[in-house]
């Protein structure tokens, strides 16, 4: 007889198999085995179907149901969750699309997928307390470059070559599908973060998401700078930094030592 962990292990690989015979010990008392693992297979493969499509909706309502629930069981059986936390489970379900031929012809798509997976993230992130804005101006300003911010669990940054903002604002009654044109449109960065439960999309502009990818990257404030000056020249650091304060875009601050020498300072 083998043991519980053994018997479960052996269920899901199963379950979660194409034609998995399941283990000997399934008695079929009036039902064949087969038939009684099926059912198992189908309530599995619904639940999550149904966390996939409550993870993605607007990627559902793109494709339509059928071809949701389709794409949504090879991925599945592709890539099994790891946990038991529905909630957690698509986090590779854009980047499965991206390579699944039967939506090859659909290329916004996968990135449609990372902004819904993406909002899904921001709705389900722990609460966190914005950084004060105090803190900051606490700091003296040679030790700026050295500052790192802490990205508030709920931030998350999505860029794309197509329009999926408009797409997804569309799907949630903040324009028309109709309207959009992919081939005249422009791509979008955005922040996508929540407000108590509300979801919010920040449009980014080039300079500026250079500078927040850099710092939720955990670089130190004087690198992201540079990368963001090297996107974008002449870009003024002083208005985007109130901006994404007031905003609660950062939840905390690293910052070196104040009581060591700045940067360049003579040394007795």
């Amino acid at each position: 007889m083998p043991t519980l962990a053994k018997l479960q292990s052996e269920m899901a690989a199963a379950i979660l198999t194409h034609n998995g015979t399941g283990p000997g010990e399934i008695r079929g008392d009036g039902i064949a085995a087969a038939q009684r693992l099926d059912v198992y297979r189908r309530n599995t493969l619904g639940a999550l179907t149904d966390a996939l499509a409550d993870a993605f909706p607007v990627v559902c309502q793109l494709v339509g149901e059928r071809f949701f629930d389709a794409v949504a069981q090879a991925f599945i059986y592709a890539r099994p969750p790891a946990t038991s936390c529905l909630a957690e489970y698509g986090a590779g379900f854009p980047d499965f699309l991206a390579g699944f031929e039967p939506a090859r012809a659909l290329a916004y798509l996968p990135d449609t997928a990372r902004l819904d997976w993406a909002v899904h993230r921001a709705f389900h992130a722990p609460d966190a307390t914005a950084l004060d804005p105090a803190r900051v101006g606490a700091v003296a300003p040679a030790y700026y470059d050295g500052l790192g911010f802490v990205p508030h669990p709920a931030c998350r940054i999505v860029t794309s070559r197509f329009p999926v903002d408009r797409i997804w604002r569309a799907h949630h009654g903040d324009g028309d599908f109709a309207d959009i044109d992919l081939d005249q449109a422009r791509g979008c960065r955005v922040l996508a973060d929540r407000q108590d439960t509300a979801i919010r999309l920040l449009e980014l502009g080039d300079g500026e998401c250079a500078l927040l990818e850099a710092l939720f990257a955990a670089r130190p404030l004087g690198e992201a700078l540079a990368a963001a000056l090297a996107r974008e020249p002449g870009l003024e650091l002083p208005p985007l930094l109130a901006r994404h304060l007031q905003r609660g875009t950062f939840c905390d601050l690293t910052a070196p030592s104040t009581t060591k020498a700045p940067p360049g300072a003579a040394s007795n």
